[in-house]
């Protein structure tokens, strides 16, 4: 993939179609995930592994 900086504000991943992440995604109030869904605006599906 590859990503575009966004006014300073962290990458911004406009080709990112669907995303697979584990649990450490819920860290810090699921501020990871919060990151990744605000800076991808083609993003349709979100699949979250949580085997805690």
């Amino acid at each position: 993939f590859t990503f575009v900086e966004q006014d300073g504000s962290g990458p911004m991943f406009r080709y990112l179609r669907s995303l697979r992440l584990g649990a450490w995604c819920i860290a810090d109030q699921f501020s990871p995930l919060r990151q990744y869904v605000q800076h991808s605006p083609s993003l349709k599906t979100v699949f979250l592994n949580l085997n805690l």
